[in-house]
């Protein structure tokens, strides 16, 4: 099953190497209304592995389903989505501060990449990275590893953006991501980490 999965990935890199990306030459990204933070993964992020993670995600009711393959190399991180049926719904490659995307007709207009991005690196950055990065803002974040473990972002003692985790280790089991301002809810299975 996973080889099968791998080889829709690897087929849908080729094709999105060959058609026209939507280029941004940017060293920040926005998560939320008016913070940017600075957009780096040089060593704040595994070197050298792929996880393959199911995730839903809902917004106004409505609900959508993709499977997320997402490589990470030493500055560079590359993401794709699939359907339920192998089709590619969208990539986004990051690599030397250029953010370079590519979306299907089968994604919604107001699904922006950037956005997939800033919310996959505000759960899997460790917090001190995190913390250096919100610097520039004015949200501060609140991680606690108890009975519930949580990574808050905060703008004014007002939660702005809360992360659950099932297991400490954020690449193990589920993390439910809530962006409260946006309103909308990301649910991620990690169904397969992989060193290369």
């Amino acid at each position: 099953m996973y080889f099968y999965l791998l080889l829709i990935v690897a087929v849908s890199l080729l094709q999105t190497g060959c058609s026209n990306f939507t280029s941004k030459n940017v060293n920040t990204i926005d998560i939320a209304r008016n913070e940017r933070i600075t957009l780096q993964i040089d060593n704040a992020l595994p070197v050298n592995t792929t996880v393959t993670q199911s995730v839903t995600a809902t917004h106004n009711g409505k609900e959508y389903q993709m499977l997320a393959i997402v490589e990470m190399k030493e500055n560079a991180l590359t993401m794709v989505g699939m359907s339920a049926f192998g089709a590619q719904l969208f990539s986004v490659v990051y690599a030397d501060g250029v953010v370079a995307y590519n979306t299907s007709p089968l994604v919604l207009e107001d699904i922006e990449p950037d956005y997939m991005l800033a919310d996959f690196l505000l759960c899997y950055w460790p917090i001190d990275i995190l913390k250096n990065r919100l610097d520039d803002t004015s949200l501060q974040v609140q991680e606690s590893w108890s009975d519930v473990n949580k990574r808050v972002l905060y703008r004014d003692s007002l939660p702005i953006i809360e992360i659950s985790y099932e297991h400490k280790n954020p690449w193990q089991g589920r993390v439910i991501y809530h962006h409260i301002e946006r309103d909308y809810k990301i649910t991620i299975d990690s169904l397969k980490y992989e060193v290369l």
